[in-house]
């Protein structure tokens, strides 16, 4: 009933039909209204916000925390947590702990980001950038 209504306050033109749809939905479970999704939908409203900056993540990170799990897709989330600069530490544990009920690989993953700061520049664990094994020499 949520969806259908978010869809019928929207303007069916084009190619910003999609993107509105979103913003909607988005405004939904931001406000608690909304905490389940077809996998699909849950999916492009990630995908929409990780691209938005770092307000669009701080945002996509407050949707996981309130979207079913079983709406999202984990592997998507879980990249986009780990990807996004700052990385989404609440969410990554949360996807964790609730998801897999698992609190020792966020863990690993909080201190390895605390011990290794030259991560936080984009360069992970004995890689480069382009994630290639760096020459030592």
């Amino acid at each position: 009933a949520m969806l259908s209504a978010a869809r019928d306050h929207l303007d069916p033109s084009g190619a910003t039909r999609e993107g509105a749809y979103l913003s909607a939905l988005q405004k939904l479970v931001l406000q608690g209204d909304l905490r389940t999704l077809p996998p699909e939908v849950a999916q492009a409203l990630l995908e929409k916000l990780g691209r938005g900056g770092v307000k669009g993540r701080a945002e996509a990170e407050a949707c996981i925390l309130r979207i079913d799990l079983a709406s999202i897709d984990f592997h998507q989330a879980v990249k986009l947590c780990r990807e996004a600069r700052p990385r989404l530490h609440l969410a990554l544990v949360h996807l964790f702990a609730e998801g897999l009920h698992d609190l020792l690989t966020p863990t690993c993953l909080l201190l390895s980001s605390i011990a290794l700061p030259h991560e936080e520049t984009g360069a992970e664990e004995g890689l480069d950038g382009t994630g290639e094994e760096r020459g030592d020499g």
